[in-house]
């Protein structure tokens, strides 16, 4: 049902149409409201499809990171959530000039487990600003791809500042067991709360698991 929603979106939607996710389109002007309705066989029952609009523009920058979220403006941007690494206003400089190294504003918040010794200092809930140079490879960090499919290169803020951009595929079960389940950071879950990393786990089962066990 989705594939046909999005089909017929697709028939709609005003053109060119620059990229599309699951459920959404990005195009270069307003596309909203109710777009058309879906009835079961009988007839019985009708469902419209409404769209809202999020972001639109004539030239999408695109980021494959799902870190992003939407501005207040009603005629903003979708915009790469980095508010860990800069400034709001950093990241639309950084948007419009694609330099190779910058300086950001980075705002330290004080929470329940500090990374640092000057943020240990910090009431809980407050802040203070830092400057901090981003240079291409931190850059390219804060702007990397997600790793959900396969791509040839994960480097967006690169592939941007080369005007190029890279097709993806959806992992093999061999490819993503071995991305996921062998990552060493992946730990199993006990009923109890407990985790135990992989690697525990393996040596576990090589040790003790010899033989099958009856039950009865």
């Amino acid at each position: 049902m989705s594939h046909k929603i999005m089909s017929r979106v697709f028939e709609l939607a005003p053109k060119p149409i620059h990229y599309c996710d699951t459920d959404s389109v990005f195009v270069g002007s307003r596309f909203d409201g109710k777009i058309f309705a879906l009835s079961d066989t009988a007839g019985e029952f009708t469902v419209p499809v409404i769209l809202e609009t999020k972001a639109q523009g004539a030239h999408p920058y695109i980021f494959r990171s799902k870190h992003y979220f939407l501005s207040e403006d009603p005629e903003g941007y979708a915009v790469h959530g980095v508010l860990n690494s800069m400034e709001l206003q950093d990241w639309f400089r950084i948007m419009n000039t694609l330099p190779e190294a910058t300086e950001v504003t980075r705002q330290v918040r004080g929470q329940i487990r500090a990374r640092s010794k000057k943020a240990e200092e910090l009431q809980f809930g407050r802040w203070y600003y830092e400057k901090q140079e981003a240079k291409l490879d931190r850059l390219n960090e804060i702007f990397d791809a997600d790793d959900k499919r396969h791509r040839e290169r994960y480097d967006s803020y690169n592939l941007v500042r080369e005007g190029r951009w890279v097709g993806s595929r959806a992992w093999t079960s061999k490819e993503f067991y071995e991305l996921k389940m062998r990552d060493e950071d992946f730990a199993v879950s006990l009923p109890s709360g407990k985790e135990y990393p992989n690697n525990f786990v393996d040596e576990w089962l090589k040790r003790f698991s010899k033989s099958p066990q009856f039950i009865g």
